[in-house]
């Protein structure tokens, strides 16, 4: 079996859709992910024996559930606060951060699905330099991952504020443009 096909990974992947779609208040999509998740725990504990897999895999799933739960209530809380009159018209806004992190999490699984119509196996990892282990890596990757996602985030809001800002241009030269008009008719 490939490392990448693995469920674990496949769980982790949707965590972290999770995540993001959190940070959105997207959370239906966020409880489908952490669903999915929960799913891929259960199929990776069905495939081993080994005691402390087992527990780490059953700790895992505890959490996803606690979170599942979290969400669940943050959802209820957005709906109770939310009625139709407070609609901010940036439909258009909330459509392309839904397109910005549906192309995170394409990049996200982009390597194994590669990996996986190619039939090929993870290359050998090169040796590390000295003092770095893999946890090490782990983590610098998480935080360059995390830090583009915010900068990421930041750019979607500032696209936002910049379309609020067009729109207010755009309604202040129409209503220019109709003075003018009027004065050319006087």
């Amino acid at each position: 079996m490939n490392v990448l096909d693995c469920p674990i990974n496949s769980a982790h992947q949707q965590e972290r859709k999770a995540d993001s779609l959190i940070n959105y208040k997207k959370y239906e999509r966020a409880i489908e992910c952490l669903d999915k998740a929960i799913y891929f725990i259960d199929q990776a504990s069905a495939r081993t024996k080994v005691r402390d897999v087992l527990t780490s895999l059953k700790l895992q799933k505890e959490s996803l559930q606690r979170r599942k739960r979290t969400v669940l209530q943050l959802d209820e809380e957005s709906r109770r606060s939310s009625s139709p009159c407070s609609s901010t018209g940036s439909d258009q806004t909330d459509d392309v951060s839904e397109d910005v992190l549906q192309t995170l999490y394409d990049c996200d699984t982009l390597l194994a699905e590669l990996v996986q119509r190619q039939g090929c196996t993870v290359p050998p990892i090169r040796p590390l330099p000295n003092g770095m282990n893999t946890s090490k890596v782990l983590e610098e990757l998480h935080m360059h991952n995390a830090a583009l996602q915010k900068h990421v985030r930041m750019l979607l809001d500032e696209s936002g504020e910049k379309d609020r800002q067009l729109k207010h241009y755009k309604l202040l030269n129409q209503q220019l443009e109709q003075k003018l008009h009027q004065m050319d008719l006087k």
